[in-house]
Formats: C-alpha cells, sequence, structure tokens
C-alpha cells in the first residue's frame, strides 16, 4: 500500500466519523445518554486520529498525483488549503473528545461542558472535512461539477 491508498482509504475517517460522531453525541443529550456521550466522544477521537493519518499521506500522495495528466495544480492547491484550514480543528476536536470520553466515563463535573464544547467542535469538524472531501474529489472527478470525463481513447463507437 502506497500513500495514495493510504490516503483514498482514510480520507473517508474524518469526514464520516466527523458526522457519525456528531449524530450520535446529539442523541446522547436529546436522551440524556452518558453512554451514548461516551461512544460519540470514542467515535470523535478515531476521527482525529484518521485526520491525521489523512493528512500525513495526503502530503506524499500530492508528490505523485500533480504530474499525472488531467490533475490541476489549482485544484490540488485549494483541496490543500482546505485540509490545512481543518487540520487545526479536528486537532481541537480529538483533544476535547478525548476529555470529553475522560470526564464522562470518570463521572467528572467538567464531563458535561467538555460533551457541549465537543459538540460544537464537531459540527465545525464535519463541515470543513466535508468540504476538503469535496474539493479533493474534484482532483480526479470532474463529473462532481458537472463537468464531462476527459476522452481515455478506450471509448467504443455505437451504432444507432
Amino acid at each position: 500500500m502506497n500513500a495514495i491508498h493510504l490516503h483514498l482509504i482514510a480520507n473517508h475517517i474524518p469526514i464520516l466519523g466527523s458526522v457519525i460522531g456528531l449524530l450520535v453525541l446529539i442523541a446522547g443529550f436529546i436522551f440524556k445518554n452518558r453512554e451514548v456521550r461516551i461512544t460519540a466522544a470514542a467515535i470523535l477521537l478515531f476521527a482525529g486520529i484518521g485526520g491525521v493519518i489523512t493528512n500525513k499521506s495526503g502530503e506524499e500522495a500530492e508528490e505523485v498525483v500533480e504530474d499525472l495528466p488531467g490533475v490541476s495544480h489549482d485544484v490540488i492547491h485549494e483541496h490543500e488549503e482546505m485540509a490545512e484550514k481543518a487540520m487545526p480543528f479536528i486537532l481541537a476536536t480529538a483533544v476535547l473528545a478525548a476529555a470529553s470520553l475522560f470526564g464522562e466515563v470518570k463521572r467528572k463535573k467538567f464531563a458535561r461542558i467538555a460533551s457541549l464544547l465537543l459538540l460544537i467542535s464537531a459540527l465545525g469538524v464535519s463541515t470543513l472535512s466535508g468540504y476538503a472531501g469535496y474539493l479533493g474529489g474534484k482532483i480526479r472527478h470532474p463529473e462532481i461539477d458537472g463537468l464531462s470525463l476527459p476522452a481515455t481513447g478506450n471509448e467504443v463507437e455505437q451504432e444507432d
């Protein structure tokens, strides 16, 4: 497995993990269920770890992908810039998730406040990482914006 494979697999972890963690955390507050909030914090911590892996593998993947035909340096740059903006939020959310997890498990007084801060942070991370993923998808999938795919030379003509 190379950096591109790792990046393509890992990039789903912070995106889906933050959305799922956010939804589970909301459920934990709605149902006033500590175990559900613990689960949400664990999911968000995992999403943060996935974000670090995604960020590290993205740097290496860029070196390979940027010279491929049909790849726009502007699109890569736009994706990279958004990922760099998202990274501090991903790290902060992971720290808040760890604090919330510790507080909820140990039944500390600060647990509820940590979980509320985690909720706000998870909302931001879901948005930022989702948009970074969308921009990353545009690197090799121009159809995302309704553009036609470039010809590969392998097309077969169909008779009417």
